[in-house]
């Protein structure tokens, strides 16, 4: 069994997610879709410097620490910010031609 600081220590290394209001609103609309970028969020906040690979993920050069993730005709833009807390914040969901649209 386990003791608390070494379930402590293994938490530390999970990041946050964090979804903005307009991704929530997307996530509403297109039930499928959201599920899929959920799970793939949910797998990448356990290690992100070990799971990116098993995405389609790519560096977003307009915004610094900036990612974009696809999932077929869909694009996610999201941060990765590694302070105290380690934070995944998703920006932005939406179809290829209207995701990089500001």
């Amino acid at each position: 069994m386990k003791t608390i600081w070494e379930r402590r220590s293994a938490l530390k290394d999970f990041y946050k997610v964090l979804y903005k209001k307009e991704t929530k609103k997307f996530l509403k609309k297109n039930p499928k879709m959201g599920y899929r970028f959920l799970k793939n969020f949910e797998e990448l906040a356990k290690d992100f410097h070990q799971n990116y690979k098993n995405f389609d993920i790519n560096v977003y050069n307009s915004i610094s620490n900036a990612f974009r993730m696809r999932i077929g005709d869909y694009r996610a833009i999201f941060l990765v910010k590694e302070t105290e807390i380690k934070i995944i914040e998703v920006i932005k969901i939406d179809s290829r031609g209207s995701s990089y649209k500001k």
